[in-house]
């Protein structure tokens, strides 16, 4: 029973995340701050995909979705963190080495993918 409930909550987190990440991603004020927020809250909405696959014990029928799912876990604290800095700072600009704190994401997507 308790694993029905808790696959019930993180299937309504997940459409809820989804919800209020594509609502952030596509408003139009303020975009250079909410993009970060959206990425965030889209990220988490992935991560929860994944813990509804831990939780439903279906991840053995689905063994790629769940690796790809659990990439995701490393684009929500660079995502926070850059939400985070443009909020305090708001004269901070993007620069070309704030790519690297994606870094971690893009090298367990590939290899995710690739593997």
């Amino acid at each position: 029973m308790i694993d029905i409930l808790l696959s019930l909550f993180f299937f309504i987190a997940t459409i809820v995340g989804f919800a209020t990440s594509f609502m952030v991603l596509f408003s139009r004020k303020n975009y250079s701050k909410s993009f970060f927020l959206g990425l965030f809250l889209f990220s988490l909405a992935v991560v929860s995909i994944y813990n509804f696959y831990l939780s439903a014990n279906v991840f053995k029928d689905f063994p790629d979705l769940f690796m790809i799912t659990k990439s995701f876990i490393f684009l929500s604290a660079p995502c926070a963190f850059l939400y985070v800095r443009s909020v305090l700072f708001p004269n901070s600009v993007f620069k070309k080495h704030d790519w690297f704190h994606f870094l971690p994401f893009l090298i367990y997507f590939s290899l995710t993918i690739v593997v």
